[in-house]
């Protein structure tokens, strides 16, 4: 069994992709996503994260779903080697759920 963290973090990043990839449609949840556009000239030796939580002043807003599902992804995404914008949910689940 895994741990409640990585339970957690499975269950934000399905909850991510089905947003992205349209299975959920919720509008509203899709435009607080930010996405970053690496620009044309940037070197390739930086790491640039993918989604960009914007700041909170209040702890509320730090933790909200939104937010958390793109600090998990960040985190994660090396990690299993996800793409969020390629993988079909039957290969997301299976890169998520490796040791």
């Amino acid at each position: 069994m895994h741990s409640l963290k990585h339970r957690r973090d499975y269950h934000d990043l399905n909850c991510l992709h089905k947003l992205l990839s349209g299975t959920m449609s919720e509008p509203n949840l899709l435009m607080e996503i930010n996405f970053t556009v690496p620009k044309h000239n940037q070197r390739k030796c930086r790491e640039t994260k993918t989604l960009t939580p914007s700041f909170s002043r209040t702890q509320l807003g730090k933790f909200s779903p939104i937010k958390r599902f793109e600090r998990c992804y960040n985190e994660l995404e090396s990690k299993y080697n996800l793409d969020i914008y390629n993988d079909s949910p039957i290969v997301w689940k299976k890169k998520l759920l490796q040791p």
